[in-house]
């Protein structure tokens, strides 16, 4: 039976059909650079299902189309999801681009992209916004086109526009005022600094850069921030292998009893009435929890328990 982000193979091999025959599929990596056509287009599957290789492969190789598949790591060898060995088949196949998609398919656009946002040398800009599984505000989305604006100026493939890009630095300071805490005025001024070095004068802004990195405060609050990216990494894992354990029959008991338990206390941290670093994390780790379990687990019992959790409408902040 097909769920609700589900298609049959009939239907696929119309819609790759239609794209063979009217649009320009390329690599995902493709689609980020200069183009003069409108037609370019990609094809991406998320998470390593098993059906991505039996089903989707042949396919894609009869309309010779490339596709990127984004594995979820922790669902590998698992049942319905591929295993290491069809991993590395895929990988070495000419049409397909391997990318990664986390490690238990849960709140991606935080704790992962905090750590490459941390690694990545190459230019990138990550913004952090609280709620759920949602769209952007429109002023974020705004931002994110501003920094592409930015980069484009910035490596040749756009015209240097001397106008809009003192609108957006201008605005990138104003925005300095409003950052209350230390660390979040140390991410603005670094990101202003690297954003716009070589097309304005930021030497004013990396002064102030070194002058917070220098304050035993703004350490403290940085290595208090890495100390609770642990612990929250710590309490997923635990949460995933627990999950995991509900498969075996020996441990089906206890695991059920104790992700009760550890899902009873994250709910109640996240219904906390003042907001804190530990009920966003709370709400971060139960959001993510109920909705990857509909892929992750198909134990009766455990989505009982996560129905019973699940928030009627969803919490701000």
């Amino acid at each position: 039976m097909l769920g609700e982000i589900d298609i049959s193979p009939e239907r696929f091999v119309r819609q790759l059909r239609w794209l063979a025959r009217r649009r320009c599929v390329v690599p995902l990596i493709e689609t980020l650079g200069p183009s003069t056509s409108s037609r370019r287009i990609a094809i991406t599957f998320d998470d390593g299902y098993r059906d991505n290789l039996t089903v989707a492969l042949p396919l894609l190789e009869k309309f010779q189309l490339p596709m990127t598949l984004f594995v979820t790591a922790g669902f590998v060898d698992r049942e319905g999801y591929l295993s290491e060995e069809e991993l590395g088949e895929l990988s070495r196949h000419p049409l397909i681009t391997i990318g990664a998609h986390g490690l238990w398919h849960r709140d991606f656009n935080h704790l992962e992209l905090r750590k490459l946002d941390r690694a990545l040398k190459s230019p990138h800009h990550l913004t952090i916004f609280e709620g759920g599984h949602g769209w952007l505000s429109s002023d974020l989305a705004v931002e994110a086109i501003e920094w592409m604006e930015i980069q484009a100026m910035k490596s040749g493939r756009q015209q240097k526009d001397d106008a809009l890009l003192e609108k957006i630095f201008a605005k990138r300071v104003a925005q300095l005022a409003a950052e209350s805490g230390d660390p979040a005025a140390l991410l603005a001024l670094e990101g202003l600094v690297s954003d716009f070095e070589g097309l304005k004068d930021v030497s004013e802004y990396a002064t102030r850069v070194a002058a917070l990195r220098r304050q035993k405060a703004v350490f403290e609050a940085l290595k208090k921030e890495r100390s609770e990216e642990q612990r929250e990494e710590r309490m997923i894992t635990e949460l995933a292998t627990l999950e995991n354990d509900l498969g075996a029959a020996e441990k089906r008991g206890s695991s059920l009893a104790q992700l009760k338990d550890l899902l009873s206390n994250l709910s109640r941290q996240s219904n906390a009435p003042e907001d804190s670093s530990t009920r966003r994390m709370a709400r971060r780790v139960l959001r993510g929890t109920i909705v990857g379990s509909v892929e992750r687990v198909k134990d009766p019992e455990y989505q009982k328990v996560l129905d019973a959790l699940r928030p009627a409408t969803r919490p701000r902040g």
